[in-house]
């Protein structure tokens, strides 16, 4: 089976699916700790474009799209205003724009063009937008 792993320097997942005998590969836009001829460095969206695989397993970073980093949203002096009167959090004005966008690469990878996809979906806006994690062996 071709593997892509996304998100992925370390290829501790790849070397496992490796160690199994399928065709595994990492992509991450920083370099591999691992085997550099089993990682694609740079754009996993860009390189799902031009390259087909069986199964594709995705880590995407998590920082805007987990419930702990929701105490920076807002400003915290308006905790008990309505959220649509709250001003930005002074040290993260950006985080609604970056949340959307996490979420929209989320989304990228969970509608990519490869039949069997697993993606790490730690409790958080995904579970709203999308669906809630599953653990189960359902075809989606």
């Amino acid at each position: 089976m071709r593997i892509l792993v996304g998100c992925e320097f370390s290829q501790i997942v790849t070397k496992a699916f490796r160690d199994k005998g399928h065709e595994a590969y990492s992509c991450d836009i920083i370099p591999t700790d691992g085997n550099p001829d089993w990682h694609f460095q740079g754009d996993i969206l860009k390189h799902l474009e031009t390259e087909k695989y069986d199964m594709g397993i995705f880590f995407p970073p998590c920082t805007y799209l987990t419930v702990t980093g929701n105490k920076w949203y807002f400003h915290p002096d308006d905790k008990d205003l309505p959220k649509e009167d709250r001003r930005p959090h002074p040290r993260f004005p950006d985080r609604v724009k970056h949340r959307e966008q996490g979420v929209e690469f989320f989304m990228a990878l969970a509608n990519a063009d490869i039949p069997k996809i697993a993606i790490e979906n730690p409790v958080g806006i995904m579970s709203t937008r999308w669906r809630k994690p599953r653990s189960d062996n359902m075809s989606y």
